[in-house]
């Protein structure tokens, strides 16, 4: 019930929760693959289609676009009284941030649909069809949980709801800082480090795998546990901050 509420909030203010999370990937996809498209004609480049490489990183682009909506509210629903009344009526902090998670995943559905459909449409290849689009969309949203995870820790660490705002243009370095539009080798090498620190870049590395090339389970497991690791972490972070925050 929570968590329809949620998405009924989220539905009457769509355009941070579920339009941005289309339109930047869209106009990325335009502008990049325009400007490097050729790129993919230069001796070492791993695909012969610059869509096709570019494809994981847009993907999972998706939910760090937006990502502050829900943490914002959660901050707005604290200092309004609405999150007291929950828990009056038997509902405790550990159901609310599961429920705003849930919230999370399920806004970037309709934008990961939309964008898939428009790369797979421009040539990114998608090994097993829809069973591939399904996989993306899992991976999609258990990345979801974890980034958004960062939003509510600042949201609640600071109980300012404009904190999570304000960590909106963390998605930039994150996607520059990664192989997500180009290739590591192409690359300074003093980024090469930093890529590997990069949890996204991981993650960008799983979706490439279940696309297009040889299949590495090596690399999708590498992938969903980095994901899966950095959500683990922030949440225990986030449960200690709510209960000294919120309470029980």
């Amino acid at each position: 019930m929570l968590f329809a509420r949620y998405l009924v909030v989220g539905l009457r203010q769509p355009v941070f929760g579920f339009i941005f999370p289309i339109v930047f990937p869209v106009v990325l996809v335009v502008f990049v693959r325009a400007m490097f498209q050729r790129v993919a004609d230069l001796p070492g480049f791993p695909l012969t289609s610059y869509t096709a490489y570019i494809a994981p990183g847009i993907i999972m682009l998706i939910p760090m676009i937006g990502s502050g909506f829900g943490a914002s509210t959660l901050i707005e629903e604290i200092q309004s009284g609405f999150v007291d009344r929950l828990r009056l009526q038997g509902i405790s902090s550990a159901q609310i941030v599961p429920a705003k998670i849930g919230f999370e995943a399920a806004r970037i559905l309709p934008a990961g649909g939309i964008v898939i459909g428009l790369l797979a449409a421009l040539g990114a290849p998608l090994r097993a069809g829809i069973v591939t689009a399904a996989a993306l969309l899992v991976l999609m949203c258990l990345w979801s949980a974890a980034y958004s995870s960062l939003f509510y820790l600042a949201a609640v660490r600071t109980l300012n709801p404009q904190a999570p705002i304000a960590l909106l243009p963390l998605a930039l370095p994150v996607l520059f800082v990664s192989q997500a539009l180009m290739p590591t080798d192409f690359l300074p090498r003093w980024l090469e480090v930093a890529i590997q620190l990069n949890p996204f870049s991981h993650v960008v590395a799983a979706a490439a795998t279940l696309m297009y090339g040889d299949f590495e389970p090596v690399r999708l497991g590498a992938g969903i546990a980095v994901a899966a690791g950095v959500f683990v972490v922030l949440q225990l972070l986030l449960r200690r901050l709510v209960l000294r925050r919120i309470g029980a």
